[in-house]
């Protein structure tokens, strides 16, 4: 059985995963990445690869729920870092993104209108205020004369392809000396344990030693946690948001619908349909892979829906849930949490053991650099030279993959409604 060591290992291979290995194969760290599915199979790619510049997030709309100041300053806070880390991603892969276009946000009150307006003022974010009319001519399948939504604000949007941008991200990654393994086994059905000082990932083809393990495997990390029994009074909470996939594309903006007290929906186009993010979905039963859904509901949300946007009421639809890790900081003694309230990290040093967390996939670039440096700076002062970065990037132990990087990405062509991991499905009558 093939053996190699390295440096890290990282488990897990969306955007976490693939920014981490970007971050120390071009700091000159020997490192690898091991994933069962194709890359980005998950919430890197979800919208079927297409995002957004962050709009959404630099509006500051958690102050819309609370108006505790505390609350307030930190999302204005993520504001300015999405707003900087998209700058950053438009000049890392400037062919991923697509020409400005405008992003609309709806408001059932003057007073949430009024609030947004002030925080993108302090953003430093155009907006132009839209009455009713302009509203509806803007998009007359969400908007409707007698709708619950008659105040508007206009700002710019760049919406982008996640699979263009992590193809590109993988091969500089690869390009400079970080590797893929490709195992058969599911992230859970790994072998990891500890073999000395070293760990050690083990499935049926290869044995990967690292000095450093790494898991940035989303909403997975809990149940890693639990099995290797770590960190167990870290609560790691999952959040579940259902995500309602129209099969007919019923806007041509990015449109997010402000409903005071009762939530948020978030309709994001592509080319062949819209999804409808329909906010926090505490209750919805599912597991942390999405592969076990409760119908019982699915019917009544999408009646609740269509009072909102009367248009889906004639779209064919299924539903996934997307979910992500709330954070919850930790104050025992060799347990600990940095970051902000998007991206953070756990960590245990005294067992060379670390989950990585972007939250965004915008904060993604930004996170891992931080990480990687805290680690740089962690074991720089520890002494073991085997942790040290190498004087130029590491020579490739193997070489997994030839030829284009995004062979081995999930897919995202016109099939990729019936390919994603998409256990029920629901379709109006």
């Amino acid at each position: 059985m093939d053996r190699q060591r390295y440096q890290y290992i990282i488990v897990g291979g969306g955007c976490a995963g693939l920014w981490l290995l970007h971050e120390l194969s071009t700091q000159h760290y020997s490192s690898i990445l091991v994933e069962q599915e194709p890359l980005g199979a998950y919430a890197s790619t979800r919208n079927q690869s297409w995002l957004h510049s962050g709009a959404l997030y630099a509006v500051g709309l958690e102050t819309l729920a609370s108006r505790h100041e505390t609350e307030c300053a930190a999302s204005m806070a993520t504001g300015h870092e999405c707003i900087q880390a998209f700058e950053e991603m438009v000049r890392f892969c400037p062919e991923a993104f697509q020409q400005e276009s405008e992003c609309l946000f709806a408001f059932n009150n003057e007073h949430d209108l009024t609030l947004a307006s002030e925080n993108l003022e302090t953003l430093g974010v155009h907006a132009q205020a839209l009455t009713l009319d302009q509203l509806i001519h803007k998009e007359p399948s969400v908007f409707v004369t007698h709708g619950a939504f008659r105040f508007g604000l206009a700002t710019k949007d760049i919406p982008f392809n996640s699979h263009v941008f992590l193809s590109h991200l993988l091969r500089t990654a690869l390009d400079a000396g970080g590797e893929i393994h490709k195992t058969e086994r599911k992230i859970a059905g790994l072998e990891i344990g500890r073999d000395g000082r070293s760990w050690v990932v083990k499935d049926d083809k290869r044995v990967i030693e690292g000095d450093i393990l790494i898991f940035a495997a989303g909403a997975l990390m809990p149940r890693m946690m639990k099995q290797l029994d770590v960190l167990s009074n870290l609560e790691l909470k999952i959040q579940k948001c259902l995500v309602l996939v129209l099969h007919q594309r019923l806007c041509d903006r990015v449109i997010s619908l402000r409903r005071a007290g009762s939530g948020d929906l978030n309709l994001v186009p592509f080319e062949n349909g819209t999804t409808v993010n329909l906010g926090g979905t505490d209750g919805i039963a599912a597991d942390e892979t999405d592969e076990h859904f409760d119908e019982a509901r699915y019917a009544d949300v999408v009646n609740a829906v269509g009072r909102y946007i009367p248009g889906i009421q004639q779209c064919g639809a299924h539903f996934y849930v997307c979910q992500k890790l709330n954070n919850a900081r930790s104050s025992s003694h060799d347990r600990q949490e940095y970051g902000n309230r998007h991206y953070f990290w756990a960590e245990v040093p005294s067992d060379d053991l670390y989950f990585f967390y972007p939250g965004k996939f915008t904060l993604g670039k930004i996170g891992a650099r931080e990480f990687v440096n805290h680690l740089s700076s962690l074991y720089s002062s520890t002494g073991r030279s085997s942790l040290v970065a190498l004087p130029t990037s590491p020579p490739s132990m193997a070489v997994p993959y030839q030829g284009d990087p995004s062979e081995i990405l999930v897919r995202t062509d016109d099939k990729t409604l019936e390919r994603q991991k998409i256990r029920n499905r629901f379709r109006q009558q």
